[in-house]
């Protein structure tokens, strides 16, 4: 996985194919975690464009890409493996309960789903309040964010296209991201999160050590995705900041 360096109408760069699925598969869990699909996304977004540009929506069944989302998030014919069993069902309670808590008011027993979903007031009836009436909405946004980073990943070769139209989005998104993996680690503060990164780079050999070793449970492989995905936001907001206006 390479760094995001600024480019001519966005940001471009790199990651292997494996990187690039296990990037799609948490992003598809995550949104699952929402309430959404992100098959019903990507077929909206070929509904959408179907009615602008009819050539696009004849792109869009060529590339199958409603197919895959339907794979990647669950549908028929897809393998349900997930990473580390899956974001979404990692520490979740009844099933039927968490989609209650999406529909709002109750506050979230998942504490990933709170970190998504957070109280937006102190107080704890104003907390109830404003969850009924914001979460439906803010489950929806952040779909949509996730799915154009999906949408980013899923291309034909290792390059990772970010517009800058989509930077806001693709960052709410890898942060969502960022955010159920931080309370699958059950990070709460600094001093966990460098834990986590030593361990890291232990694992992939960026201790300086130059010792790679093989990831040996779900906990090292949740660490290191962890640490990716807290690297690549960073990297893309650098960009941001050293891009000149003429890009």
């Amino acid at each position: 996985m390479e760094a995001f360096r600024p480019w001519r109408g966005g940001y471009l760069s790199k990651a292997q194919e494996t990187e690039r699925r296990l990037l799609a598969r948490m992003a598809c869990d995550v949104v699952e975690m929402l309430g959404h699909s992100m098959a019903d996304l990507a077929e909206r977004e070929s509904s959408n464009a179907a009615e602008t540009d009819p050539l696009a929506a004849y792109e869009a069944e060529l590339s199958g890409v409603a197919e895959r989302a339907s794979r990647e998030s669950g549908g028929p014919g897809a393998g349900r493996a997930g990473v580390a069993g899956g974001l979404a069902s990692s520490g979740r309670a009844d099933p039927e309960l968490a989609d209650s808590e999406r529909a709002g008011g109750r506050r979230p027993i998942d504490d990933a789903m709170f970190r998504l979903l957070p109280d937006m007031s102190e107080d704890p009836r104003q907390a109830e309040a404003l969850r009924e009436m914001t979460s439906a909405s803010l489950s929806a946004a952040k779909a949509e964010h996730l799915f154009i980073l999906w949408r980013s990943v899923n291309g034909a070769t290792d390059d990772v296209w970010v517009g800058n139209e989509d930077m806001p989005g693709w960052i709410s998104a890898i942060n969502s991201i960022r955010l159920v993996l931080a309370s699958r680690l059950d990070i709460q503060g600094e001093e966990d999160g460098r834990e986590i990164y030593e361990v890291a780079q232990d694992i992939t050999g960026a201790n300086g050590k130059g010792n790679q070793r093989e990831v040996q449970t779900p906990d090292e492989l949740l660490r290191v995705l962890y640490t990716m995905v807290t690297w690549w936001q960073e990297s893309l907001l650098l960009a941001a900041r050293n891009k000149t206006p003429h890009r």
